[in-house]
């Protein structure tokens, strides 16, 4: 694969990357959690935090995927690009 074909496939990964860590660290507002915690039971409010914490895992894990992903895609470019110099 050329140095140009790739280069899509590198801004469509970063970008993504990208969006994906700007949602995985974004932290409420202070004022927002306090309105939380008073509006819900403790056992809700526990709840929602299990909830919040198995999402963030969630969105970890498909941030590794996408790493991984990455990975792949550059080892099939080089693989293209040295098979191609071979028929050439």
């Amino acid at each position: 694969m050329s140095e140009s074909a790739e280069l899509p496939t590198r801004v469509l990964i970063n970008h993504l990357l990208d969006r994906l860590s700007q949602h995985a660290e974004a932290a409420p507002e202070q004022l927002q959690a306090q309105v939380m915690q008073s509006q819900l039971s403790p056992h809700e409010l526990a709840y929602q935090e299990s909830l919040i914490q198995e999402r963030e895992a969630e969105i970890r894990d498909i941030e590794t995927g996408i790493h991984e992903l990455s990975e792949i895609f550059r080892d099939i470019g080089t693989l293209v690009h040295e098979q191609g110099g071979m028929l050439g």
